[in-house]
């Protein structure tokens, strides 16, 4: 259960509706001067062994407004 309950935040037009966690899933966030970039991965097996993590999708953008994330890497959908 989330500490903070959206309904009691202030209305932003920014604001992102929550989202569900999923066990042995993880967003990773690289924040560097020229580039944003996410990664979102899946672990269900060892949490300890990198080989059993799968990248799922990987996106950067420049900062600021108006940039479109570009794709860099997204795992078939037959292999997720």
């Amino acid at each position: 259960m989330s500490l903070i309950d959206p309904n009691d935040l202030p209305d932003h037009s920014q604001r992102r509706r929550p989202i569900r966690a999923l066990c042995g899933r993880a967003l990773g966030v690289d924040l560097s001067p020229n580039w944003i970039g996410l990664a979102a991965a899946s672990n269900c097996g060892n949490g300890l062994k990198i080989e059993d993590a799968k990248l799922l999708e990987a996106r950067r953008r420049p900062p600021g407004r108006g940039h479109q994330p570009q794709l860099l890497y997204r795992l078939p959908d037959a292999l997720r």
